[in-house]
C-alpha cells in the first residue's frame, strides 16, 4: 500500500505494516513545498485549514520555520 500525505510515525513501524509505504517522508518537504508555491505565485496572503493534533501542530512549527527562511532572504536581497 502507498499513502501520499503527511509523514505518520506510527505507520512507519515496518513490522507492524511491512507493505506499507508513506511517500511524503515528513512534514518540513511538504511545508517547503508550500512556501515554493506561495512564493512562485507572489502571493501576500495564505489562508489554510491545520488539523488540531500533535501532526497539525508539528506541520504548522514547519511552516513558520520555512516562511521565516524566506522571509529573511527577502530582507537580506532588498
Amino acid at each position: 500500500q502507498i499513502t501520499y500525505g503527511p509523514f505518520h510515525p506510527v505507520l512507519s513501524d515496518h513490522e507492524k505494516f511491512p507493505y506499507l509505504h508513506q511517500m511524503a517522508s515528513d512534514h518540513t518537504s511538504l511545508a517547503l513545498a508550500l512556501v515554493s508555491f506561495i512564493m512562485h505565485f507572489g502571493w501576500n496572503w495564505v489562508g489554510l485549514v491545520i488539523s488540531d493534533s500533535d501532526q497539525g501542530i508539528q506541520f504548522l512549527s514547519y511552516l513558520r520555520r520555512e516562511m521565516e527562511k524566506i522571509h529573511s532572504a527577502l530582507l537580506l536581497s532588498t
